[in-house]
């Protein structure tokens, strides 16, 4: 979860993916993180909603449940 952003009334919250990928080959030790945005929650005058980085709606409920700390800043 990063930072939420206002902008026009409006409170954005960014969601972010973060992957790890690792190795380990004859010794040699790897590892590679990637941070991408997942989705964008949504709060204003009404009920808050998640828009996925593909513009579709994401369920607010799962997010929550994933993502328990977000209930804090909406």
């Amino acid at each position: 979860m990063g930072k939420p952003i206002e902008v026009a009334g409006l409170s954005m919250v960014p969601i972010e993916q973060i992957r790890l990928q690792g190795d380990n080959n004859d010794g040699a030790l790897w590892l590679h993180a990637q941070v991408d945005p997942f989705a964008l929650v949504v709060c204003g005058a009404g009920q808050p909603y998640a828009v996925g980085m593909d513009a579709g709606e994401l369920s607010l409920a799962e997010l929550l449940r994933q993502l328990p700390e977000l209930a804090s800043v909406l």
